[in-house]
């Protein structure tokens, strides 16, 4: 079994970060000037920080966010860690673009906003398509309609969940 899939991803809480990196990268799916303060509380004041903050939720806010990761990351040395804030699908976009970039898991931590609302990827297995949704149990996948079972099975190279046909007796959904 690939050492890739897990059952669910295990997050941790901002009060797990490690106080002796050299600087920090805070990444934010939404302004939240509270959680901001209280990560920072943990953070030694004569430590390098910055906060980057996604203020949108469509593709171009996502891929200016994920440049404005690449350039802090590309001007710091050895040393820095992320700490992540966000919904599931922010969190593995996040983590995605941070492992990309060179980043060790050890490097990172991941924290889960609820209120940042339930957005989670899911991977047709049928079509390889990947999709965000906030469903919980099932969705339709965008591409090729098949009604998906959403699996408590996580990749988190993909950063999905798996997605298999919910009814073996329709099996390709609206395109059959």
């Amino acid at each position: 079994m690939s050492t890739a899939m897990f059952s669910t991803p295990n997050y941790q809480n901002y009060t797990d970060i490690h106080p002796s990196a050299a600087g920090y990268l805070i990444l934010l799916e939404q302004q939240d000037d509270v959680l901001v303060q209280q990560v920072l509380g943990l953070i030694p004041a004569d430590v390098r920080t910055q906060v980057i903050v996604q203020h949108q939720t469509d593709d171009a806010a996502l891929a200016k966010f994920l440049n404005s990761v690449t350039q802090a990351l590309q001007l710091e040395k050895a040393g820095i860690h992320s700490v992540v804030i966000g919904s599931e699908s922010f969190i593995w976009m996040t983590h995605q673009c941070l492992q990309g970039l060179g980043c060790l898991k050890e490097e990172m931590t991941l924290v889960l906003n609820h209120r940042a609302g339930q957005k989670r990827n899911v991977y047709c297995v049928h079509c390889g398509h990947q999709q965000q949704t906030e469903e919980e149990e099932c969705c339709t996948c965008e591409h090729c309609h098949v009604h998906l079972f959403i699996r408590s099975h996580f990749s988190q190279r993909l950063g999905a969940y798996m997605g298999v046909c919910a009814n073996a007796y329709d099996p390709m959904g609206v395109a059959s």
